[in-house]
């Protein structure tokens, strides 16, 4: 993951943390909740999606160590 990237995912991670540390502020928001709720979705994409990418890259290195 680029610098870029990382930064972005913590600061989304930040801005869940506090949605959900504060989340007696906005009971009757509903639509806040649904908000945090997408949030925490989309972290866990992009995190899953990064898995996915090192895990692909371990196996290209693996197969080419095993070349002749």
């Amino acid at each position: 993951m680029n610098k870029r990237l990382s930064n972005k995912l913590t600061m989304l991670g930040g801005v869940h943390a506090y949605l959900s540390e504060h989340e007696n502020i906005y009971p009757s928001n509903p639509g806040m909740i649904n908000v945090r709720e997408k949030l925490h979705l989309k972290i866990t994409e992009i995190q899953n999606r990064e898995i996915q990418r090192l895990n692909v890259l371990k196996g290209k290195k693996r197969s080419k160590s095993n070349l002749p």
